[in-house]
């Protein structure tokens, strides 16, 4: 009994955390990101015209993000669940997150390129925060790719358990 009630305080934990990475993203991408651009487009009136594409980018950017809050609640959901965290269901959870991660990669990257063709792109950006973006996607989608892979196994050996008398 002890166990389900902690299982339970750490969903309602990861679920407030989702919530607020949820709120606070929500925020940045649809509030911040068009303040800011709006204030760079005054300020450099020579790449006003660059608003709307790099504004749609961070959107395209921010989709995945915003799609992955799902799985991620349903997965922290499964802790106090009966059938608890080690299911097929999860182990598809985790790799829709993969995904999402690798996904969100390549988006950076092709708008990255997309706005360098148009003559958009910043050294700033281009050659230090776009690099670390990137690596930061990729070794997100490695991370649930292995611990998918972690968890499939671990089903498998349930499984194979519970088909034991």
């Amino acid at each position: 009994m002890e166990k389900s009630s902690s299982m339970k305080t750490l969903t309602r934990i990861l679920h407030g955390f989702i919530i607020v990475a949820t709120l606070v993203g929500a925020v940045v991408f649809l509030f911040l990101t068009p303040w800011v651009g709006q204030e760079l487009a005054e300020e450099n009136p020579e790449f006003a015209w660059a608003y709307f594409p790099c504004l749609i980018w961070a959107w395209f950017f921010a989709l995945p993000l915003f799609i992955a809050v799902w799985p991620c609640w349903k997965l922290a959901g499964s802790l106090s669940t009966s059938e608890g965290p080690f299911t097929r269901k999860n182990v598809r959870f985790l790799h829709l997150v993969a995904c999402l991660a690798f996904a969100d990669a390549l988006i950076y990257l092709t708008g990255l390129l997309i706005l360098g063709f148009m003559g958009a792109s910043q050294p700033g950006l281009t050659y230090i925060i776009s690099p670390i973006v990137i690596f930061l996607c990729l070794a997100f989608g490695v991370v649930m790719i292995a611990l998918s892979r972690v968890l499939n196994e671990s089903v498998a050996l349930r499984e194979e358990n519970d088909m034991t008398i």
